[in-house]
This record gives structure tokens, sequence and C-alpha cells, in this order.
């Protein structure tokens, strides 16, 4: 839950700034590329966790630890 808030949370950045310099003739594009670059980057956190993930439950499959039962 915590990546997906910060993911979230760079995604409302990258809104607030493209929203910010809209009127700015800097940008001569426009601004839509930073909330695309926003969006992207957001996946690619969420994509490095899931692969993390993935990594961690395959390492558990091969070398299951045993459970302590209470007695």
């Amino acid at each position: 839950m915590g990546t997906h808030a910060a993911a979230l949370g760079i995604t409302v950045v990258a809104y607030r700034l493209a929203r910010k310099h809209a009127a700015n003739p800097r940008y001569t594009f426009g601004t839509g590329k930073i909330g695309v670059l926003g969006g992207f980057t957001s996946a690619v956190v969420l994509a490095v966790v899931a692969l993390m993930i993935a990594a961690e439950s395959v390492q558990r499959l091969v070398s299951p630890q045993p459970i302590r039962i209470r007695d």
C-alpha cells in the first residue's frame, strides 16, 4: 500500500507541476510530457517493487522456512 501511495504521490506532484507551468512560455511544446514522465516513473517504481516481491516468492519456494508452532 505504501508503494502505491508513493506512486500516486509522484503522479500528483507531476500533475500539479504541469498545471502550475501550463502558461509558462519556456515550455515550448506544453507541459504534457511532465504528466507522462510522472506516470512512467510511478509505473517503474511499482514494477521494481513487483519484481522484488516475485524474487522473494521464488526464494521462499526454493528454500522454505520452517514454521515454529507454539506449545
